[in-house]
């Protein structure tokens, strides 16, 4: 063996034994964690407790000769994460794993963490709006039926 190819054996098995203590390259979050990240970004934190805390309170009331015990057997079988990884799968349907990181790094940065904090007042503001016009739209299309001659039906 010449002192070359003893040299290439040398590194080889230097590189061997070497290999196993290198660390390893991180591993990228699954689909259903970006998804759950970003249900918790934009705002969507706390759904799947509520969901499950809804549920367990529409059933309590239908049931209210139950005691208190049994209850809590029953409902100790809601898992709020069940619902929670049940919405991240609805997630990863709709969206690529580029499409979760870009929407992740929206809801991060400055105007995406302001639109998680103005849109529950948007929303609500837009719905008033959209009542209000359908309000007033109605009253003149009412109005523009009964100029034709034409008379709501009557109630009873």
């Amino acid at each position: 063996m010449t002192a070359f190819q003893r040299l290439l054996s040398s590194l080889a098995l230097a590189a061997c034994v070497a290999l196993p203590t290198l660390p390893a390259a991180a591993e990228e979050p699954s689909m259903e964690a970006l998804a759950i990240e970003l249900m918790n970004l934009s705002g969507a934190e706390g759904v799947a407790e509520q969901t499950v805390q809804v549920l367990a309170a529409q059933i309590r009331s239908a049931y209210p000769l139950v005691k208190e015990e049994t209850w809590t057997e029953v409902l100790a079988t809601l898992d709020a994460n069940e619902v929670e990884a049940s919405m991240a799968a609805v997630y990863t349907q709709h969206f690529t794993r580029k499409e979760l990181e870009e929407l992740i790094a929206f809801y991060k940065s400055p105007i995406g963490r302001r639109l998680v904090q103005l849109l529950p007042t948007v929303v609500q503001a837009s719905m008033a709006a959209g009542a209000e016009w359908n309000q007033r739209k109605g009253t003149e299309i009412v109005e523009a039926l009964k100029a034709r001659g034409h008379n709501p039906p009557s109630f009873q």
